[in-house]
């Protein structure tokens, strides 16, 4: 039957009603005095956890959310708020890697880091695509430059070139200029990799394209992932440029094999940093509005 999917336990329920507060889905209902919440409209449940996490007797079992993957929050000790803040600050955007390469199980870690990241309705659109073997990353980052090198011919072109930057300043601004360009496209002469810094491992998260809000759960899943890389001792940095560049390349996209209608959204270089950071330097003050 599809209400088993959620059961309470009427001998351990408590009455509190506090499943009846949390669930967002608003699928439990005191439909009788001290009697244990209804459970209605199951079909609409999102598999939040929400009433597993927050029963004080462990009184509902959710057929989807298995108990031994549930431990208790007091398992963990809470992080003092300014050891976090702190812990936050020192991320770095890392752009020169170690040659080492990043084990299997690492990898794996940050994967558990960006499946645990909320996402609009518990939906969990957002996918991975791990890149773990160093020299199938240099060809995708060769691939990437593709559209790059396209518009460096273009805008070297007299006369049509620079209406086109004109148009392209519209949309990047001016942040970057033709040489940035010149100098992204012809720096793997040098043996360098300007596309996605020589790292041994990628990233990349992407979701359905008409998902609501797939590139916000994108966002988060790929920051969750940066912040454990940091307390693994990783690197790691977000790459916006291969994201454009799989608006604009065919083959690339044909490389990835992103599921169809799949978008990219999330690009994460992951490799030992081969410097080693001293100081947290500061940002600008924080520009809010205080209603």
């Amino acid at each position: 039957m599809e209400l088993e999917r959620i059961r309470i336990n009427e001998q351990t329920c408590s009455r509190c009603g506090l499943c009846i507060k949390v669930c967002p889905a608003r699928i439990f209902a005191l439909v009788q005095e001290d009697a244990p919440p209804a459970v209605m409209r199951v079909k609409r449940c999102i598999v939040c956890g929400h009433c597993v996490a927050v029963c004080p007797t462990d009184a509902i079992r959710h057929r989807e959310i298995d108990p031994a993957h549930c431990p208790p929050l007091e398992a963990q000790p809470a992080i003092a708020p300014a050891q976090l803040l702190h812990f936050m600050r020192r991320r770095r955007s890392e752009r020169h890697f170690r040659p080492e390469p990043v084990s299997h199980d690492l990898l794996e870690q940050l994967l558990e880091a960006g499946r645990s990241a909320p996402s609009a309705s518990n939906a969990q659109v957002f996918q991975f695509i791990v890149v773990e073997h160093p020299e199938r990353v240099r060809r995708l980052a060769d691939l990437a430059l593709g559209p790059f090198r396209l518009a460096l011919r273009i805008l070297e072109t007299p006369l049509l070139g620079r209406l086109v930057w004109q148009i392209a300043r519209l949309a990047v601004g001016d942040t970057y200029d033709v040489d940035d360009l010149r100098t992204m496209v012809k720096t793997p002469q040098d043996g360098r990799d300007p596309m996605l810094f020589g790292a041994p491992a990628l990233i990349l998260i992407h979701a359905p394209r008409h998902a609501p809000f797939g590139e916000t759960d994108c966002a988060n899943a790929q920051h969750q992932m940066a912040l454990l890389a940091e307390a693994l001792g990783l690197g790691t940095t977000t790459i916006g440029f291969f994201i454009i560049a799989t608006h604009f390349s065919r083959a690339l996209r044909r490389e990835l094999r992103l599921p169809a209608g799949h978008k990219l959204y999330g690009t994460l270089v992951v490799g030992w940093p081969r410097y080693r950071w001293r100081r947290v330097p500061d940002r600008r003050p924080a520009r809010a509005r205080w209603e």
